[in-house]
């Protein structure tokens, strides 16, 4: 009798956990990894490309900390934000551009951009602006690229509060290419 008591406890505890372990909500597992949030939308994404693809125009992607091994192409109006610049990091793989900006009125903050290409000249930015305007570009940490900042055929943006290292004994963070009235600090 003692032996059935003891075995109807086991299975009952043992369903009973089986229940509650699947009631937990499927969309918990994996939701850990989705790291990049659309505040206007609420959506969450797994890559900063795949948030930027999803976007409409203006709206502002909230990067969580933790490094994204991509190249980012920013063709739409959007504002990208790093939850911290130290530990938010976009790293290139050393291939490429780490950032390449072709729209205007894209605003980038917060981030540690680091690991560009070593090919062409206009492949060797951690942030390449290309024929685009009126970007504020501020408080990120440049690591590892050839060219810091690069605007090419663009003006009317801010670059503020950049940290950028030394190279070759001299500071490496921004060129200019037919710019238009833009502020660098």
């Amino acid at each position: 009798m003692e032996t059935r008591k003891t075995r109807l406890l086991f299975i009952s505890i043992t369903l009973v956990v089986f229940f509650i372990i699947n009631a937990i909500p499927l969309e918990t597992y994996g939701q850990q990894d989705l790291r990049v949030r659309n505040l206007d939308t609420g959506e969450k994404y797994e890559t900063i490309q795949e948030a930027i693809n999803a976007a409409s125009v203006g709206d502002t992607l909230y990067v969580r900390n933790g490094t994204y091994y991509e190249n980012v192409v920013a063709n739409k109006t959007i504002s990208l934000v790093g939850e911290n610049k130290s530990n938010t990091i976009i790293d290139g793989k050393g291939s490429g551009n780490v950032i390449l900006v072709t729209a205007d009125d894209v605003n980038i903050k917060g981030f540690t951009i680091r690991n560009s290409g070593g090919g062409t000249i206009t492949q060797r930015s951690a942030l390449y602006v290309y024929y685009a305007n009126g970007h504020k570009i501020s408080d990120n940490i440049i690591k590892s690229s050839f060219y810091g900042i690069h605007l090419y055929y663009s003006g009317e943006s801010t670059v503020v509060n950049n940290t950028t290292p030394l190279l070759f004994g001299r500071k490496h963070c921004c060129e200019q290419h037919y710019l238009r009235q833009s502020l660098w600090s």
